[in-house]
């Protein structure tokens, strides 16, 4: 679920669907597994979460801490990237995240050492920097 939320590759999806499918009948069988499926079944139908820092600089900021250290939605993923440190490495970001460029021309355009983007379901939906912290959080 997180690879196809990260890559944006159609395959992913399509073993997603089939696990859940094939695995279906279990919740009869093991009903202690049914809150676990429920998440991960809303998580695949509402599109997980992906959280991506830029940052100018380490990339272990207070931010990525503050985010890590809350419950987030199954599925999830917490992205950071030191832009600066990435440098040397931004065409193996780019094939990784299809999504990367626009994102990294989004953050050179503010002139800010950090900005937090947001991914819910198919598409970015906001984008925050350290003031909106506690928006961040609300939207997760």
């Amino acid at each position: 679920m997180r690879l196809d939320a990260i890559t944006e590759k159609s395959d992913y999806a399509d073993k997603v669907e089939k696990l859940f499918k094939q695995f279906g009948d279990r919740l009869t069988k093991v009903p202690m597994s049914l809150p676990l499926m429920t998440a991960a079944f809303q998580a695949l139908t509402t599109g997980p979460n992906v959280v991506l820092i830029l940052r100018d600089g380490d990339v272990e900021s207070d931010t990525l801490k503050q985010i890590r250290s809350r419950l987030l939605p199954l599925g999830s993923t917490v992205i950071g990237v030191n832009i600066t440190a990435a440098e040397t490495n931004l065409s193996d970001w780019m094939s990784m995240l299809p999504y990367f460029s626009e994102k990294l021309e989004h953050f050179s355009s503010h002139k800010t050492d950090e900005i937090v983007y947001l991914k819910q379901g198919k598409k970015f939906t906001h984008s925050y920097n350290k003031s909106d912290f506690e928006s961040l959080i609300n939207a997760l």
